[in-house]
């Protein structure tokens, strides 16, 4: 049984309630609440966890900063004065915080991982379709996953012994060390001399279960540009997708009414949120 408390963003729909999406509240998101939880959540309501709430996200989950002007930005409790990082900046705060041990929340490009590393914590973005969306607010079907935040190493396996798909799960112990000189060159020299010096304090525990690293080259086949070039295509094939799975719908601020469907909005020529 896992036995904790958890948090989930409001991109992740729950029955108690319907998902915003954190968009202003005179503008409403196109896609259906579904009449189910989705997977993630309910999968770990039903190992024992307790569902303490939704937390707030960038507003669509389109940024890595964390801010919403709709509904408040959560504090960064390692830096109060800094940016959250995001998209799932509530859940990451939330387990940051202690006010949940796990904080779900969705990755595409970085929605875990990056307010995982600005509030100081473990998040993970499993391999993609090894976490079941069902029921989720989908941003970039091809690129979307279920990820989630932890404090420490053995609540973050605890909730992947439950979340990853069984037949994906196998013992796979690890054999190599692999360093990609290439993200390196992206860095700028104070991130990777902390990344170095935290490495270099385990160095000998390292390499007695992995050996010596070995430098590789990620964006290696010719012809295929850098990684620079990647994230582009990236950000463009995501940008494609979100067109395709997001529909806004404009509501009149007088009436209160669908733009498409209120003739008054059309005669009076009324202002849309």
């Amino acid at each position: 049984m896992l036995s904790v408390l958890l948090s989930a963003r409001q991109c992740m729909y729950l029955t108690l309630g319907r998902s915003t999406c954190q968009l202003h509240q005179y503008i409403h998101v196109c896609q259906t609440c579904p009449g189910h939880s989705m997977h993630a959540t309910q999968a770990l309501l039903g190992a024992g966890a307790d569902l303490l709430g939704k937390t707030h996200l960038d507003e669509l989950a389109y940024s890595l900063n964390g801010e919403n002007t709709h509904y408040g930005t959560p504090v960064n409790p390692a830096c109060p004065d800094r940016i959250p990082g995001g998209s799932s900046s509530g859940s990451a705060v939330a387990t940051a915080d202690g006010t949940v041990d796990i904080g779900l929340g969705s990755d595409t490009g970085g929605s875990v991982r990056v307010p995982a590393s600005y509030c100081g914590l473990l998040g993970i973005r499993p391999t993609h379709g090894r976490v079941s969306l069902e029921n989720a607010c989908a941003l970039a079907t091809s690129y979307d996953t279920c990820g989630w935040f932890a404090r420490n190493a053995q609540v973050l396996r605890k909730v992947g012994e439950v979340l990853l798909e069984p037949s994906s799960k196998q013992d796979a112990p690890l054999t190599r060390w692999l360093t990609a000189a290439d993200a390196f060159d992206h860095s700028d020299s104070e991130t990777s001399q902390a990344i170095y010096q935290l490495v270099q304090g385990h160095h000998q525990e390292l390499t007695g279960l992995l050996g010596e690293p070995q430098e590789v080259t990620v964006a290696s086949l010719e012809g295929m540009g850098s990684l620079s070039d990647w994230w582009q295509v990236f950000r463009i094939t995501q940008v494609g997708q979100t067109d395709t799975v997001l529909f806004v719908r404009q509501t009149c601020l007088p009436c209160k009414e669908d733009m498409q469907a209120c003739a008054s909005c059309k005669s009076h020529g009324h202002i849309a949120a």
